[in-house]
């Protein structure tokens, strides 16, 4: 496995014995390598992104401020952590493009809720 971890709010890539700065600025945190270990999601400026190893195709996957991301065993979602309709914290998914709104899975009295607004954050 390659290993992926943030340090002074820049995410870095240790591989082959050569440690690589994948984010150039300081607002991000909590990378997670996908299943197949060709991506990795973390949380940027407060929303969750996903980027390729080689430091291409960033881009913003959640459409609220999260945390925590995490894939499922596929690679194709991700769950994330954010403020749910009772203003705790609850869980979110959303596919890996990006674009779209996230799925409600927890809280269960939320689920049948819209989402609490949000909107994409660019940079």
């Amino acid at each position: 496995m390659v290993p992926a971890y943030a340090s002074h709010g820049a995410v870095y890539l240790k591989q082959n014995g050569h440690t690589t700065r994948l984010t150039q600025d300081e607002v991000s945190a909590q990378p997670v390598l996908s299943p197949d270990a060709t991506q990795i999601a973390h949380v940027h400026n407060s929303t969750v992104w996903v980027m390729n190893l080689d430091d291409t195709a960033k881009h913003q996957v959640s459409d609220r401020a999260g945390r925590n991301p995490a894939w499922d065993a596929g690679g194709v979602r991700l769950t994330y952590t954010a403020t749910s309709c009772t203003g705790a914290p609850g869980t979110f998914r959303t596919g890996t493009s990006g674009g779209v709104a996230s799925e409600v899975l927890a809280p269960s009295a939320c689920v049948s809720q819209d989402a609490p607004p949000a909107g994409y954050i660019t940079g």
